[in-house]
């Protein structure tokens, strides 16, 4: 589990539309969740959200906060 920054999520929406998260990182179980969420060193104005299939979203532009990929 690695949390980079500014990767593009092109193929993690099924717009494939070429943006990018300021945080990216994936996680496998609720554990691995918990410590990203709360290992972060992101401050409390950057948003949270956690991507499914990535099918019901669709970014019109960089995501400036953490997104999570389960």
């Amino acid at each position: 589990m690695k949390l980079s920054e500014n990767i593009s999520i092109k193929s993690f929406n099924s717009f494939g539309i070429d943006v990018k998260a300021r945080y990216f990182s994936s996680f496998a179980s609720t554990e691995e969740l918990m410590e990203l969420v709360t290992g972060s060193s992101m401050d409390a104005k950057h948003s949270l959200l956690i991507l499914g299939a990535g099918s019901n979203v669709l970014f019109t532009k960089d995501f400036d906060g953490m997104l999570l990929k389960n």
